[in-house]
């Protein structure tokens, strides 16, 4: 039975990538509000790209969230040194099949949805080459 939503973080600098897992039961905008926390935590989030593993979370973020989220990252996006990416690991149909729209609420961002965290990193790894 799913449990307390939960929100880490691991930063590996030396890959330039950040490592996001939720898990637990989650709402929408604990999601969002979670997120940001790491990224404000980090001080420099536009030099890292992400992969966020939400294979452990019971509930999905909302359309309404990822705006916000959003105009969040805009002014961030700015100071990025190119384009960044963020995989997410999902086995959710409906996460998934949202994915093409986060990518045009986060500006600078290419979001894409992966089964798992070998499929994720070979895709991140791809644009560092």
């Amino acid at each position: 039975m799913p449990g307390r939503f939960a929100f880490t973080a691991v930063i590996d600098r030396e890959l330039s990538r950040i490592y996001l897992t939720a898990s637990g039961d989650m709402d929408s905008a604990g999601f969002v509000d979670g997120y940001i926390a790491q990224m404000d935590a980090l001080g420099d989030p536009w030099n890292f790209d992400r992969v966020i593993d939400v294979r452990g979370c019971h509930g999905h973020a909302e359309y309404d969230d990822f705006v916000r989220l959003g105009k969040y990252w805009a002014p961030l996006s700015h100071r990025a040194p190119g384009p960044l990416k963020t995989a997410v690991i999902t086995r959710n149909a409906r996460t998934e099949s949202r994915m093409s729209i986060v990518s045009m609420l986060l500006p600078g961002h290419e979001v894409q949805a992966f089964e798992d965290l070998a499929e994720a990193e070979a895709w991140l790894g791809a644009s560092r080459a």
